[in-house]
């Protein structure tokens, strides 16, 4: 169930750049690695 939801959590790589949306959020905040990694 935890693989379910986490692969429900990640935005699909067919989509034009996902984290776009999350660009605001992002940029609020250090670049961190969670951060790095959201945008990888």
């Amino acid at each position: 169930r935890l693989e379910q939801l986490h692969t429900q959590a990640r935005p699909a790589p067919a989509r034009p750049a996902p984290w776009a949306q999350r660009l605001p959020e992002l940029a609020a905040r250090p670049l961190d690695g969670e951060a790095l990694e959201a945008i990888a």
